[in-house]
């Protein structure tokens, strides 16, 4: 039996009547168990989108492959405000608050939930469900319009598989996904019938973040050509007036005035300024790298039904202009798309209504899941997607190294970090970018503070060039770092007095290097010993530290020919009264096993002697699994 529960919506004209601009009536529907069956089946294609791309975003943090598009930005920000210290933040190149570039106050009730669970992963969670959530309202107008559950469930998968979405989904955390929930939902009431509703649910989106105004002021050109003149005139007015008062007047009130005049002024504006330098590059912008990207990333997908539908693609033109017009290329893929992307899917299932039912739809409906399938395996960043990435989900040995040295950093120490592991350590008043002297505007003053801790990736390009640099690397500080590292390419370095080894020891190699205790830990993996060097006395030429770990028998454990520190800083490069940590993992033995500790020089010939004429210090490390 059919259970019938009446829609309402306006019910339309004959379809020849139609004008071209207006996009086609919604119709009334009935419930049935079919109906329930496709709305749950709508409801898993958001749950397998947002299990998706929440598996993927958490697995490029766990591997360290964030932080580098904002997370580590928002996190500082959202962590601030559930400290109560505001939007401020140390995070930013050329401000202290997050207000001068950014009105997002849907960040507000965010870190409510961020106190409670203070972790990065509850933004990139919120940021995928909310990017979950758009396709419900893309598939209540697409069901109405449609007058078919099947075809709307095409349309919704189509809209979940399009390039642009993965790539936001990917984009770290941003406010601006939140922010369209509402307004994708006030645009499914406003074609639903319930044009006032829908701009008051619409206009919601504007607090939460100023990016919105656009799309809201798009929202109010539909309005205004679906003959509410009245409302669009009021939607489309608040909006320009809401981002005209941001732009210059909130955002400029909190831009620090230390910077303000690498910006002309105003930051906002500052985005467009090659074009307002060069107008006749706005033709290469259209046709060239840019507008091939706004093809593949947006167009394709949908098949060209959008341009079907033209009154309701008002709503992202003006998002599409700013994109179009500003100075970076990488927009497309990247959340500031997100308000362009959902109006795009609304005019494509409005779109596909136009044509009729037989051959016309069907051969929509072949041309949405063909560009959709041709995009996603171009630029698709998801599972089988033509820039999926699989490496960035795997955590690996440099994986576990970087979750110590993050570890290893104290809660409310002032640390200076690589870029992708800064987000890791954001959670606390004062964390800054690697390197300083580069990433930030000379005027913050930045450069002149000296920070407790460094915590380097030298995997990581941008960190590998400055500690190659005389100027930005910190192991030539005039005033030594102490150095600790858990194995190759990554560091951890402190200011202040050098921990204390657990284990003290007076051990001295020829006079130059000073073995003045260690540390040891039992772990699943096996035995940590962290050995604590120094060298006190000039040091010509470069020597090795050797290291064999033997058991009862005589048989080697382990074998190490050299510090894996050396590569980036060998012991002719340490500063006198400089410490250096260096971990070793033993394997795991039953019984206790006896490390030999020796130091020669490149050439293996010439080992330093200890004060009684051994070339090599012995520890008995304990045995356990």
């Amino acid at each position: 039996m059919a259970m019938h529960v009446a829609e309402h919506a306006a019910a339309p004209p004959a379809m020849s009547r139609a004008r071209a601009s207006d996009p086609p009536k919604l119709t009334p529907r009935t419930w049935s168990i079919s109906r329930v069956a496709a709305t749950a089946a709508a409801g898993g294609l958001g749950a397998l989108f947002f299990a998706v791309t929440a598996w993927m975003a958490f697995a490029r943090h766990a591997a360290f492959n964030t932080g580098r598009y904002d997370l580590e930005i928002y996190t500082q920000v959202v962590w601030n405000l559930s400290q109560g210290n505001g939007f401020a933040t140390t995070l930013l190149k050329t401000n202290l608050s997050h207000l001068a570039e950014h009105v997002a106050l849907v960040l507000v009730p965010l870190a409510g939930l961020y106190w409670l669970f203070p972790d990065p992963r509850l933004l990139l969670g919120v940021h995928q469900l909310a990017l979950a959530l758009l396709g419900w309202p893309l598939f209540v107008t697409a069901r109405r319009a449609l007058g078919s559950d099947l075809q709307a469930l095409i349309v919704l998968a189509c809209f979940y598989l399009t390039p642009s979405l993965g790539g936001i989904a990917l984009d770290d955390f941003h406010a601006v996904p939140l922010a369209t929930v509402p307004l994708a939902t006030g645009l499914a009431l406003v074609m639903g019938g319930r044009a006032r509703l829908g701009a008051a649910v619409a206009l919601l989106a504007l607090p939460m973040e100023e990016e919105t105004a656009l799309a809201v002021g798009g929202l109010g050109a539909l309005l205004w050509l679906r003959r509410e003149r009245v409302l669009g005139t009021v939607v489309g007015m608040t909006a320009i007036f809401w981002l005209a008062a941001i732009v210059f007047v909130v955002m400029p009130r909190f831009h620090d005035p230390r910077t303000l005049g690498t910006v002309d002024g105003n930051r906002t504006l500052n985005h467009f300024a090659e074009l307002r330098e060069q107008p006749a590059k706005l033709a290469d912008r259209l046709f060239g790298e840019r507008g091939r990207d706004a093809a593949l990333w947006l167009g394709v997908p949908t098949g060209g039904l959008a341009m079907l539908s033209p009154a309701t693609l008002a709503v992202g033109a003006p998002t599409f202009a700013a994109l179009m017009l500003q100075d970076r290329d990488d927009t497309f893929g990247r959340h500031w798309a997100i308000p362009l992307t959902v109006s795009l899917w609304f005019a494509t299932a409005l779109g596909l209504a136009r044509l009729p039912h037989g051959p016309r739809r069907v051969t929509g409906l072949g041309l949405l899941i063909f560009g959709t399938a041709f995009s996603y395996l171009a630029v698709g960043p998801l599972p089988g997607g033509g820039r999926f990435d699989r490496d960035a989900l795997r955590p690996d040995e440099r994986t576990a190294l970087l979750e110590r040295a993050v570890e290893r950093v104290p809660a409310g120490a002032i640390v200076v970090a690589s870029p992708n592991v800064v987000a890791h350590l954001a959670n606390r008043p004062e964390a800054y970018v690697f390197p300083i002297d580069s990433h930030y505007d000379e005027g913050l003053g930045w450069r002149r503070k000296r920070p407790d801790f460094y915590a380097l990736d030298l995997t990581d390009e941008l960190t590998s060039r400055a500690t190659i640099s005389e100027r930005l690397n910190p192991l030539n500080a005039d005033r030594p770092f102490h150095v600790w590292s858990p194995g190759r390419k990554v560091l951890v370095l402190s200011d202040g007095p050098p921990p204390t080894p657990t284990n003290a020891l007076d051990a001295r190699f020829g006079g130059r290097l000073l073995l003045k205790g260690y540390d040891l830990e039992q772990t699943s993996e096996g035995t940590r010993v962290v050995l604590h060097w120094e060298r006190y006395d000039d040091l010509r030429g470069r020597y090795d530290r050797e290291l064999t770990v033997s058991d009862a028998s005589g048989a080697t454990v382990l074998y190490e020919e050299d510090m894996a520190l050396s590569q980036t800083y060998g012991s002719n490069k340490w500063k006198l009264g400089q410490t250096i940590m260096d971990e070793i993992l033993v394997p795991p033995t039953d019984r206790p096993t006896r490390m030999r500790i020796a130091w020669v020089a490149q050439d293996k010939r010439r080992p330093f002697q200890l004060e009684d004429g051994a070339e090599a210090f012995e520890i008995v490390l304990p045995g356990g699994r």
